[in-house]
C-alpha cells in the first residue's frame, strides 16, 4: 500500500471477545495482519453503504 495511514484514535472501536476471536481466525486463515484484515473489512462496509445503502435511506429522508 502507497497511501498514508494515520493512527486515529477517535476511530478505536469495542467489540464482543467472541467477534474478536472470529477476526484474528479469519486474519491468520487469510495471512494477513489483524489490522490489515479489519482495514480492510471497514472498507467494504463503508463502501457497500455508499454504493447500496444511501441511496435507499435517501428515498425516505
Amino acid at each position: 500500500m502507497n497511501k498514508e495511514l494515520i493512527n486515529d484514535y477517535l476511530i478505536a472501536t469495542r467489540i464482543p471477545s467472541h467477534l474478536a476471536a472470529h477476526a484474528k481466525e479469519v486474519a491468520k486463515t487469510q495471512g494477513m495482519p489483524l489490522s490489515a484484515f479489519v482495514r480492510q473489512a471497514v472498507k467494504r462496509n463503508i463502501d457497500s453503504y455508499i454504493v447500496n445503502e444511501r441511496k435507499v435511506i435517501e428515498q425516505f429522508v
